[in-house]
């Protein structure tokens, strides 16, 4: 049983048809713990809001998937609570404050951040952060 700290651009594949959202699925697997700071709802509420913004998607669609969101079980942490640890990380690694509070609560919660973000694995790839993260592409079932 593996413990994932899991991004947006990784939860919206619970919901959306998208590419890699096999893999996604697999983290509910094997009764792995996932991990989420609360910034994760509010970014996936914005990819929602995009597509509906756009006219890829319906708005009862994006308000049912977000709805479906709360049957997840995820452990929520505040952002608040890691905010001194992510502005050394965007300070150490030249990435937004935003991204840092994933890689933050990786580390806090001794866990791997799962994302499909390739330019955040790239920016942290030659870091002693890199254990801390990997990209959904790479995820062995």
């Amino acid at each position: 049983m593996a413990k994932y700290v899991v991004d947006a651009s990784v939860g919206i594949k619970w919901f959306l048809p998208e590419p890699q959202e096999e893999k996604a699925e697999l983290l509910f697997a094997d009764g792995h713990t996932l991990f989420v700071p609360d910034l994760f709802y509010a970014e996936v509420a914005n990819i929602l809001w995009k597509r509906v913004h756009f006219g890829d998607m319906h708005p009862s669609i994006a308000a049912n998937a977000l709805a479906a969101l709360d049957s997840f079980v995820l452990e929520t942490s505040a952002c608040a609570s890691l905010m001194s640890l992510a502005l050394e990380i965007a300070i150490h690694a030249g990435c937004t404050v935003y991204y840092a509070l994933y890689v933050a609560l990786a580390v806090e919660s001794d866990a791997v951040l799962i994302t499909a973000d390739v330019r955040l694995c790239n920016l942290l790839s030659q870091d002693s952060l890199k254990k801390y993260i990997l990209l959904l592409e790479d995820l062995k079932p």
